[in-house]
Parts: C-alpha cells; sequence; structure tokens
C-alpha cells in the first residue's frame, strides 16, 4: 500500500505570511512533538521577541485533541537552531527554507462547490493520483467532519485543482464552480501580493513605533499592545484578539487586509509623531477615532 505524504511544510491559510505547526516540525525533525513544546515553553521570550506564540487544538491521528503551536517564519527558524543538528534535522531546515508560500484550496471546498461527495472526490484523486503530482506533492491535513469524525482534507494548490476540475462532469455547478476558482486564485494571488508589498513598508515604522514605546513618558500599562490594539480598533473596530479569531492570524496586524494595512500605517505615523511630542495615551486616542471618523465620511 502507498504511504500518504506528509501534509505541507509551510501554510499561509487565511494568514498573509506563512507559517508552520511544532507538530510539523517535530514529525519532519523525527523529535517526539512532547519534546519540542517543552523546548518551546522553555524558551518562550525568546520565541515571543518574534511575536506571541500562538496555538490551535487539533486532532492527533489517534484521535485526541492535542495543543499545536502556530509558527511564524523568525520563530520557526529560531527553534531549528535549538535542535541538534541529526540528519533529519538538517534535512528540515532546507525543507523549511523551501515551504510553500502560494495560495491553496481544499478537496472538501471543491466537494461542496461542486455539488460532489467528497469521499467520491477523494477517490478521484487517488485515481489519478500520478497526474496530480506532476504539479506536485497531494498534501492532506486531518480535519473534523461535520458527523465529528477526523477525515482527510487534500490540500490543492492553484494547477492541481485546476486539473481536478477537468475530470469533472461539466454540471452547472461544476461550470459555475470553474469560474469561482479561477477568480478566487487570481484574487488572492493579487492581494497577497499588495499585502507583502504593504507589510514591507510597515516593518521599518513599527521598529519606530516600538523605540518611540520605550522612551514614551507617558506610557500607559502594557503600551505595546495597547497601542498595537488601538491602532487596530482605528482601522477595523477590532483588537489584535478579535481579528485572530475571526480572521486568523498571529497578532492582528497580519490579519488586516493590504488597505486595511495602508490605514494602519497612516496611524502608526500619526502615533509616533504624538508620542514624539510627549502627547498622552488618551490625546492620542482620541485624535485616532477623530481621524477614523474624518476618512468614513469621506468614504
Amino acid at each position: 500500500m502507498r504511504k500518504e505524504e506528509p501534509m505541507e511544510l509551510v501554510y499561509m491559510d487565511g494568514k498573509k505570511e506563512p507559517y508552520t505547526l511544532s507538530s510539523i516540525v517535530a514529525e519532519c525533525a523525527e523529535i517526539k512533538h512532547r519534546h519540542l513544546k517543552v523546548l518551546l515553553n522553555k524558551h518562550r521570550e525568546d520565541f515571543e521577541s518574534f511575536g506571541k506564540v500562538q496555538f490551535k487544538i487539533s486532532p492527533s491521528e489517534s484521535g485526541q485533541n492535542v495543543r499545536d503551536y502556530i509558527l511564524n517564519e523568525q520563530q520557526a527558524t529560531l527553534l531549528i537552531t535549538y535542535l541538534r543538528n541529526t540528519e533529519p534535522v538538517k534535512e528540515f531546515k532546507k525543507n523549511l527554507v523551501k515551504g510553500k508560500k502560494e495560495p491553496y484550496t481544499l478537496s472538501s471546498i471543491v466537494a461542496e462547490c461542486a455539488e460532489i461527495k467528497h469521499r467520491h472526490l477523494k477517490v478521484l484523486l487517488n485515481k489519478h493520483r500520478e497526474d496530480f503530482e506532476s504539479f506536485g506533492k497531494v498534501q492532506f491535513k486531518i480535519s473534523p467532519s461535520e458527523s465529528g469524525q477526523n477525515v482527510r482534507d487534500y490540500i490543492l494548490n492553484e494547477q492541481q485543482a485546476t486539473l481536478l476540475i477537468t475530470y469533472l462532469r461539466n454540471t452547472e455547478p461544476v461550470k459555475e464552480f470553474k469560474k469561482n476558482l479561477v477568480k478566487a486564485f487570481f484574487e488572492m494571488r493579487e492581494e497577497l501580493s499588495k499585502f507583502r508589498m504593504q507589510r514591507a513598508l510597515e516593518k521599518p515604522k513599527r521598529k519606530t513605533l516600538h523605540d518611540s514605546i520605550e522612551n514614551w513618558e507617558q506610557a500607559p500599562k502594557h503600551a505595546h499592545s495597547t497601542m498595537n490594539n488601538l491602532l487596530l480598533k482605528a482601522v477595523t473596530d477590532r483588537n489584535a484578539k478579535q481579528l485572530v479569531e475571526e480572521r486568523g492570524g498571529y497578532n492582528g496586524i497580519d490579519s488586516l487586509t493590504s488597505e486595511e494595512l495602508e490605514q494602519y500605517q497612516a496611524f502608526e505615523d500619526m502615533a509616533i509623531a504624538m508620542i514624539s511630542l510627549n502627547m498622552s495615551y488618551q490625546e492620542i486616542k482620541a485624535m485616532a477615532f477623530r481621524n477614523k471618523k474624518t476618512r468614513q465620511t469621506g468614504a
């Protein structure tokens, strides 16, 4: 029986920056996952210098729910520096750098939109596996179904998804899905490109804001997270926790759209200028929401 390939090393999902999971690092580096989690907790402060260490509850193959840590690029890179340089670890380092940074869809989504039973679609994927793997390895992840059972959900890149729909009967739902799929991949690529450009522009401002807060005489308690939440609320009416819960991400900023991130930078500039004048948090908050109201009125 053919051995299934492991899931992809790096994901995008709703997040705008690639990430990996502690379970994937453990599997590929041939280390027990619980040992890796001990290491993550031991050096938590080091990892959180690159952003809050998030986690999700995922079903294991044994059916138990386990905590799986979500690691951004810097956190994953730091983690592998703590591992002994065994052959599996060296191989994983190389593969992690090559990680997937492209949009993808899931076999369950194709099945739902094309109005086909998911199990029938998976039979089709396995029957023509070699064809699909000419565009990259066919990966999967374990997801809970509506009945509560853990099922395999195949991760398909654009070429694999496009090939898959050519194997489907040309019913009305399939024809509609073909159009929507092409449009969705195009829009996602365009949005990712815009977001990455805005993120690159924002990172130097983030450092300037961080340094300004460090020297701010009137800084409130938990000043860094407080300012981040203020700026996020000025743009989206949600704080970091609400954005992560609603859209996914690590810290709220990577949950923004490219347009929202551009607005966030404008508020960052305002905050940096006002902090340099040693204005209070309440004054900055009032100005942020006054500017927000002006933007909405002018929109």
